[in-house]
This record gives structure tokens, C-alpha cells and sequence, in this order.
């Protein structure tokens, strides 16, 4: 068994900075990636979307999990490393209320 590169210890904060209209809703993950002696692995960072948001503009990929939507940052975050994260939705016409998160990251960097 070849085992996993050790993830360096992570702190995220998460941020929903609603905007004057429904189009400049963002949000924002500030993330903290601690040292860690030896190979530690980069991190790759996901956050979810509730069900119906739409997502306008980002650096991110999406695809299905369950009724959200997963969002998954191109860019990775390196050992020892802050990064501030972000990206831009629009709510359903019927709410302005949501559920994003929880952040995850990735214990390999890739996946």
C-alpha cells in the first residue's frame, strides 16, 4: 500500500458577501494551509452550492452531489501557503437564503 501524502493543517474561513443585486453575490474562502515538514501534499480545495444557485463566474469547475452542486477551485493552495479563494453566484428568484459549504480539501492534493 503506498499511503497518502500527510496534508498539512488547514484552516478555512467561509464568506457569503451579498451584493446590492442578485448577480453580484460572492463568495469568498479564505484558507490557511499550515507547514508540515516532509512531503506534505498541496491542497486542493471544493466547497458546495445549494440547490437552484447558479454559478456566473469563477476559476472552478462544477459538477453534481446530490441536490448541490459541488465547486472545485482550479487553483491549489501550497503547504505553508494563504490563499483567498472566490467565486460569484446568483440566487433563485424565490430565495436569498442558502447553504454553502462545508469547504473540504483534498488528503492527496489531486482528488
Amino acid at each position: 500500500m503506498t499511503p497518502t501524502p500527510v496534508l498539512p493543517p488547514v484552516e478555512a474561513d467561509h464568506a457569503y458577501e451579498a451584493g446590492p443585486t442578485r448577480t453580484a453575490s460572492r463568495v469568498v474562502v479564505d484558507l490557511a494551509a499550515g507547514d508540515r515538514a516532509g512531503d506534505a501534499a498541496t491542497v486542493r480545495v471544493r466547497d458546495r452550492l445549494s440547490d437552484g444557485w447558479i454559478l456566473l463566474e469563477g476559476d472552478v469547475e462544477t459538477y453534481p452531489q446530490g441536490v448541490r452542486t459541488a465547486v472545485e477551485f482550479a487553483s491549489t493552495v501550497d503547504p505553508g501557503a494563504d490563499a483567498t479563494l472566490e467565486y460569484v453566484v446568483e440566487a433563485p428568484d424565490e430565495v436569498r437564503r442558502g447553504t454553502f459549504g462545508p469547504v473540504e480539501v483534498s488528503a492527496d492534493g489531486e482528488t
